[in-house]
């Protein structure tokens, strides 16, 4: 189910949740969050129908799913937790989201690095197995 089949009939974003997006570190600071992403179409400056945030955090990310929604006055939020995201999401939200939060520069570097690290490592395989299955399938 895409978003429109899980938000179709939910108000829209806020008018200010670019306003809203950049207060957010305020609630983040203090929470265990070490680092918070805004990614997808909010974070490439377009009009978006949810918020996409990813979090690395000391605990689970879902356990700051309601204060967040609640101060981005939404409940159109997709919350992942970059302790338990796939490789490629991780990579992708590493290369194309907007950094919002971070404890700390050694803690982002160390994130990106080793996503970086784990990734180039992986990836050779992923485009073997891609190949394979395009070869299956006779896409």
């Amino acid at each position: 189910m895409g978003v429109k089949g899980r938000f179709g009939n939910r108000s829209p974003l806020p008018g200010d949740i670019h306003r809203r997006i950049e207060t957010l570190p305020e609630l983040l600071k203090g929470k265990g969050v070490i680092l918070a992403y805004l990614f997808g179409s909010l974070a490439r400056g377009e009009e978006g129908e949810d918020v996409d945030i990813a979090l690395l955090s000391d605990s689970p990310a879902y356990e700051l799913r309601v204060p967040i929604m609640e101060h981005l006055g939404t409940e159109r939020v997709d919350l992942i937790d970059l302790k338990t995201a796939p490789l490629d999401l991780k990579m992708r939200i590493v290369r194309e989201g907007k950094l919002i939060y971070k404890r700390s520069d050694e803690d982002e570097n160390r994130f990106e690095m080793d996503v970086i690290r784990k990734y180039l490592d992986f990836e050779p395989i992923m485009r073997r197995r891609f190949e394979l299955l395009k070869r299956r399938f006779g896409a």
